[in-house]
């Protein structure tokens, strides 16, 4: 039997860089083979694969959670803003019912209710038909009947495009007051030309009685943005409800008083029954 050396034997006096004769392959210097060197990197792969993979579930699950919470505070404040809004909603009702049924001042109205009562003196405006009228009624609160000389003001008078000139237009006004046995009016017309040339009307109630409503009629032609001030004939409310850690306000403007009944300009008298529309 005949021995077979693995490896090129090396001599005394012969070239050590001479390489191996092919086929021959010295042994790797960790002792493991080729195989288990890519093992090796399949691992290191797989670890990574792994870290990603789970951080990526982590996000996702985190965002969920978020959403999830998101949607549940949402619920709950949705729900504390229908029961504040009912509540406020239920004070407006009650200074409603009082400013109906009672005389009692604002302020009492409003210690009464627990809202937020005011008589309101912004600038309204009208547009108001040829032969047509607006009524503002006034309220009859202690406040009114301090303002002296009890006057309002007409602040914008602009004639509509139908009307022929400016001079054309006029308008008369009828502030009416209560004297507890009968209604006290007086009328007073006036034109464009009258407005223009004072940039305003002040016009006075009756003496004798508290006043209760005036009355603007558009006389020869149409009226747009007629602006009439310090009429005290409006209410304020602001009413608010909590729930929780949410609250809603509610806020509402409203006449005082319904217009005083039984005030006519005109009275027609028939022999027949008169049928509209004819």
């Amino acid at each position: 039997m005949m021995f077979k050396p693995q490896y090129q034997a090396a001599f005394i006096g012969g070239n050590p860089t001479q390489p191996p004769s092919p086929g021959l392959r010295p042994p790797s210097p960790s002792g493991r083979g080729e195989g288990e060197g890519k093992k090796g990197e399949r691992r290191g792969y797989s670890l990574l694969l792994a870290v990603l993979i789970t951080s990526t579930v982590l996000s996702a699950a985190s965002a969920l959670a978020t959403i999830i919470i998101s949607e549940i505070r949402q619920t709950r404040q949705t729900a504390g803003a229908i029961q504040a809004r009912a509540s406020a909603e239920q004070k407006t009702e009650r200074v409603l019912y009082l400013l109906r049924k009672t005389e009692l001042p604002l302020d009492q109205i409003a210690g009464a209710t627990g809202a937020a009562v005011s008589s309101s003196q912004d600038p309204q405006y009208f547009s108001i038909q040829e032969n047509d009228f607006v009524s503002l009624p006034i309220s009859v609160d202690g406040e009114v009947s301090d303002i002296a000389p009890r006057i309002t003001t007409i602040t914008t008078w602009k004639p509509a495009e139908a009307c022929a000139s400016a001079s054309a237009s006029w308008i008369e006004v009828t502030p009416i007051s209560w004297n507890g046995a009968e209604f006290i009016s007086q009328r007073y017309p006036y034109s464009h030309s009258d407005f223009t040339s004072e940039g305003q009307l002040r016009i006075a109630f009756p003496a004798g009685g508290t006043p209760v409503e005036m009355r603007i009629r558009a006389l020869y032609c149409d009226i747009d943005n007629l602006a009439v001030e310090d009429i005290p004939g409006r209410v304020r409310i602001v009413a608010s409800g909590q729930s929780g850690d949410v609250s809603q306000s509610l806020q509402t403007l409203m006449v005082r008083r319904p217009p005083a009944s039984g005030l006519f300009d005109f009275v027609i008298f028939s022999e027949s029954e008169i049928k509209k529309g004819l």
